[in-house]
């Protein structure tokens, strides 16, 4: 009894993360995969209202970064177990989990002044942690304050740094929710080729595969907790958009993992038929078009005439293309 109790309690919650989506929000990434998909996410979170950087990101890490220690309110800071109590943030720095430099830097641009990955930051940490990307540290680190660490990557990580930093496991899962977020909105931004450990410009995806693989892996292990939820509301409401990876995180996977040749639909999600020509129908879950016509998924894929739920595009042989949708 007590762990079916458990479970509802936790199907509940569950359901009460999804609740205050917009309806609609994400209507753009269905049917949508890899590079599509990746475009279409990133559209919704651009053209953010951009906050004043430090006197209005401190007001804002206010709303998204605050927690009571001993009945009192304190900063939360991800990569320090030290407790700064509010008004005053002395030892503390606003860091960019996405460093700076590997864009040349800058507050006057969308992002860099992003509160999805700017958290407020012991500043010895944030100096130790320096631009090091993400990775897993082989042995014992070089330096650690117990929540951040920084040593050598092990074997197939790093991408060519000496360094990576390691957050702690509670927020590994909040650190890879954040890059893949910064990597899917910024995508096509200068980014810095001296500091392209995790990315790289000529692929369209622009994560390395070593990094995709950490991020996935990451964000599977430490699932978003009511902290990140209640994070990325408090985000929305300063600047008018959210954070894709946390409202769905399986995305990463329909975008850089092994399902990038499936379409993504959220689970709520209900279709039904539109724009289909007359010589193109839907019956019971099966097209019927021309003899010879071709069906393909949003990903580009040819499929056949029983494809499942989704949407599709039917190219007949004159060369008219219909978009149906099987419910």
């Amino acid at each position: 009894m007590k762990r079916v109790f458990y479970v509802a309690m936790l199907l509940l919650w569950a359901g009460s993360l999804t609740a205050a989506i917009p309806e609609g929000y994400y209507s753009a990434l269905e049917g949508k995969c890899s590079v599509a998909l990746r475009n279409a996410a990133g559209a919704t979170a651009k053209g953010h209202k951009r906050i004043t950087y430090s006197s209005g990101t401190w007001d804002a890490f206010e709303k998204t970064d605050v927690k009571l220690v001993n009945g009192k309110r304190a900063w939360w800071d991800m990569y320090s177990n030290n407790i700064v109590y509010l008004p005053g943030h002395n030892g503390l720095n606003i860091e960019h989990s996405v460093a700076q430099s590997w864009w040349g830097g800058g507050h006057s641009n969308d992002q860099g002044c992003d509160l999805f990955h700017l958290n407020p930051s012991e500043s010895d940490a944030n100096n130790r942690k320096a631009n090091y990307p993400l990775g897993e540290i082989a042995g014992s680190p070089s330096w650690t304050n117990g929540v951040t660490n920084v040593g050598n990557p092990v074997p197939g990580q790093g991408g060519g740094s000496s360094k990576v930093y390691e957050p702690a496991d509670e927020y590994k899962g909040d650190f890879a929710r954040a890059f893949m977020y910064v990597f899917t909105v910024y995508n096509n931004i200068s980014w810095a080729s001296k500091c392209a450990w995790m990315y790289d410009t000529a692929n369209t995806l622009l994560l390395k595969q070593w990094a995709i693989e950490l991020l996935l892996r990451w964000s599977d292990n430490d699932p978003v907790d009511e902290k990140e939820y209640k994070r990325n509301e408090e985000v929305y409401k300063i600047q008018g958009n959210r954070n894709p990876f946390i409202d769905h995180p399986e995305l990463g996977h329909y975008i850089w993992g092994s399902k990038n040749e499936t379409p993504w639909y959220p689970s709520e999600s209900g279709v039904e038929t539109i724009e289909s020509e007359q010589a193109v129908v839907v019956t019971g879950g099966e097209i019927s078009a021309p003899a010879d016509s071709r069906v393909f998924n949003l990903c580009g894929k040819e499929v056949g005439m029983h494809p499942g739920k989704g949407i599709y595009i039917v190219v007949t042989p004159s060369g008219k293309s219909s978009k149906i949708v099987v419910k």
